[in-house]
């Protein structure tokens, strides 16, 4: 099925039906064992062999690929392989006032308001950027010491620069967000260690 394409094997509803396919097809092809389905609104075309970020794009696929919304937190770290440990949970940032859809399961809500710039994609799955994921990281009050190995491995994957932690560096380097001036402090108190 061409609208699987590209999407880890998967499709939602809301564009099937966009593309002018009807429930009862839907449904026939279930019985049928031609689809899988993954969470509520999306199904796995069986063809496509099962990928290891299905549950990531079934949940991109969720939000209505969305881009306001990503993945966060360790979720982000995990993507870019970079994690200390994996989370046995989902961290997603919604904006605020988006639909927290509850029938996601294991899945932590940030809130922040993302700009496309704020993000990276592969597929159609997106995370926030190695430097907010790093910012997020710091606010949410993770160890210095952890978030400082996270960092050098951010480094020696060449996922940020050494200005990350530069106090010095033009503020377009550094991120905006309500958060920004709790952040420059903890960076503060880091760099003096």
């Amino acid at each position: 099925m061409r609208l699987a394409r590209g999407q880890e094997g998967l499709f939602a509803m809301w564009q099937a039906a966009k593309a002018g396919i009807a429930r009862s097809t839907i449904g026939f092809w279930l019985e049928q064992g031609e689809l899988r389905r993954v969470m509520h609104g999306i199904y796995q075309v069986r063809a496509v062999p099962v990928s290891s970020r299905e549950e990531e794009a079934a949940i991109m696929l969720r939000y209505r690929l969305d881009t306001r919304v990503a993945f966060s937190h360790f979720s982000a770290l995990a993507h870019f392989g970079v994690a200390d440990r994996l989370s046995p949970e989902h961290h997603l940032t919604v904006p605020e006032g988006r639909r927290r859809h509850r029938k996601i399961p294991a899945v932590t809500f940030h809130s922040l308001p993302l700009r496309e710039s704020d993000t990276v994609t592969a597929g159609i799955i997106r995370c926030t950027s190695p430097l907010l994921t790093l910012h997020d990281l710091a606010a949410w009050r993770l160890p210095v010491p952890e978030l400082l190995r996270i960092h050098a491995r951010m480094l020696r994957a060449g996922l940020v620069g050494r200005e990350t932690l530069d106090l010095e560096a033009p503020e377009t380097e550094r991120l905006r967000g309500r958060w920004y001036r709790d952040f420059r402090a903890y960076l503060f108190r880091l760099r003096n260690r």
